[in-house]
């Protein structure tokens, strides 16, 4: 795989160099290899560590890639700081031996992920350029080879006490899910980033988003977020999460009302509770979620293949990531985790209820086993995961040709920081 290009970068530090003293420079970086592998029951011929067959060489039964990121990060002014990255993912020739697919749109590709100016005055910040954004309904996911990010312009200040508001325009991603997927998100096939890395413009012309997180209840978060997405959607999200002690409680609430081009959809809303609790290190929780049965859309993100709703708020569980906020869905999970001998282990148990406009669809259920650490500076992190779906929800899944029925898959990734 060629060296991404950081030519871009030298420019903007050129330039800015012309006006004032760049300093403290610093550059940053990883290198990622990202393997995962199938077994589906809907298919006689898949195996676990099976190359598989596949026309399509980004949907192949088994599925690898390799990413190298560069980045920079330098002061080029009094509260301006300038972040330039390179993001690179290929297939080392993998796709014609060991798997048979890629978890991209695409077997190569070179493109700037990160180039954004942030500046600080008093208790503002402004971010303007290609970025990471974190907000309920649209957010970068890091569960893949390679990540999501946004040409967005997004302004927080803080001078009232205890309290961030946000203001956001939303422009661009490279995000691979679109419009046309809202409906019905596939948590397991989803590429994340579009071919060759390419940024598009967001949805259908874009989306601003407004938000307000107050913490003057101690030891709690509330937050209040509104978007609207043009010619899409209007949404809104409000969460509240506190601790008490060793016990944690958390309370969600979101609405999305379509509008314009898929203004045929219903309102749908949703609702989730989710309390857990730390004990000797011991990390435990029990999550619920419920969506009306609509016509109406999921409440994934807008530009990926998972959701911040508690019962599938969990980027490395392979199947329920998404498909618990679809319309009509009856969901809950309960999960634990701990730490030993540096080893994080996790494993979350989730199930949960569809109907179809009334029609029912069967119970689902999907097992995760997680486990990662540091090894000579390499982390490595694999990933178990069985789904079980029910029979009359197969029957119905196939007339909507969706890709998983019953399956185990596997989820292996080495990342090498520097």
């Amino acid at each position: 795989m060629k060296l991404v290009k950081l030519s871009v970068a030298a420019a903007m530090l050129m330039g800015a160099s012309a006006y004032a003293e760049v300093k403290n420079v610093s550059f940053y970086g990883d290198a990622k290899v990202w393997y995962q592998t199938q077994k589906d029951k809907a298919n006689d011929n898949s195996k676990l560590f099976a190359q598989g067959n596949s026309d399509d060489a980004t949907v192949g039964n088994s599925r690898a890639q390799v990413s190298l990121v560069v980045g920079l990060k330098a002061d080029v002014a009094e509260g301006m700081k300038l972040t330039v990255e390179g993001t690179g993912v290929d297939t080392l020739g993998l796709e014609n031996n060991l798997v048979s697919g890629v978890p991209t749109s695409s077997l190569t590709a070179e493109y700037v992920s990160l180039a954004n100016i942030a500046y600080t005055a008093g208790k503002t910040t402004a971010i303007i350029g290609r970025q990471e954004l974190n907000t309920p309904l649209a957010f970068t996911e890091n569960w893949n080879v390679a990540r999501n990010t946004f040409g967005a312009a997004v302004v927080a200040n803080s001078d009232i006490p205890d309290t961030t508001i946000v203001g956001a325009w939303v422009g661009q991603s490279n995000g691979a899910t679109g419009i046309e997927t809202m409906a019905y998100n596939s948590a397991v096939g989803d590429a994340t980033i579009a071919a060759n890395g390419a940024y598009s413009t967001f949805m259908d012309k874009g989306a601003y988003a407004l938000a307000i997180v107050n913490s003057s209840v101690k030891d709690t978060a509330l937050q209040g977020w509104y978007y609207s997405v043009s010619n899409i959607a209007n949404a809104y999200w409000l969460q509240a999460d506190a601790k008490i002690d060793i016990v944690t409680l958390g309370a969600q609430y979101a609405n999305m009302k379509p509008q314009g081009s898929l203004k045929a959809y219903e309102s749908t809303h949703v609702w989730a509770l989710k309390a857990g609790v730390d004990v000797e290190g011991v990390n435990a929780f029990a999550a619920y979620s419920q969506v009306n049965d609509k016509n109406g859309l999921d409440f994934g993100n807008l530009d990926g293949s998972a959701t911040k709703i508690y019962t599938g708020d969990d980027q490395d569980s392979i199947y329920a990531k998404e498909l618990v906020v679809t319309p009509g869905a009856k969901a809950w999970k309960i999960g634990a985790g701990y730490t030993v001998v540096g080893v994080n282990l996790k494993a979350n148990y989730t199930q949960w209820k569809d109907t179809d406009l009334g029609v029912k669809l069967g119970t689902q259920r999907v097992w995760d086993l997680m486990a990662s650490g540091d090894i000579a500076g390499i982390n490595l992190k694999g990933i178990y995961s069985q789904a079980r779906f029910s029979d009359d929800y197969k029957a119905d899944a196939a007339s909507e040709g969706a890709p998983i029925h019953n399956a185990n898959a596997m989820r292996i990734v080495a990342t090498l920081p520097f």
